[in-house]
């Protein structure tokens, strides 16, 4: 069974939850939920597991720097994409709070 990103809900512009803002066009286009994190994986590796980012050196689907940070998830965090998805949720929501707030970030930077 395949595990899917679970996306935050978020509060709209009428400030009520599940309320969907109209979805953003940034860097990349794209008609995507500016709360998905899909977004930020399908410019980052396209849902690669074994994506490696020839400039940097980050590895997998969250684009983790260095890749062993995803060990914590599991020791098998190169070849399965679990523990590569539940760290870069983990990642996402400790550095940005929100889906929202990395898409938002990753926009303004081409990274995140």
């Amino acid at each position: 069974m395949r595990k899917r990103w679970k996306t935050a809900r978020a509060k709209g512009p009428s400030g009520a939850v599940g309320d969907k803002a109209p979805a953003r066009t940034g860097r990349g286009g794209g008609s995507r939920s500016s709360c998905d994190p899909g977004s930020i994986v399908q410019r980052e590796s396209k849902g690669d597991p074994n994506a490696v980012n020839s400039s940097s050196g980050a590895y997998g689907i969250p684009q983790a720097l260095p890749a062993d940070k995803m060990a914590t998830y599991g020791s098998d965090y190169r070849t399965n994409p679990t523990p590569q998805i539940k760290w870069g949720l983990a990642y996402i929501k400790s550095r940005y709070s929100t889906p929202c707030g990395a898409w938002s970030f990753w926009q303004a930077h081409g990274w995140y």
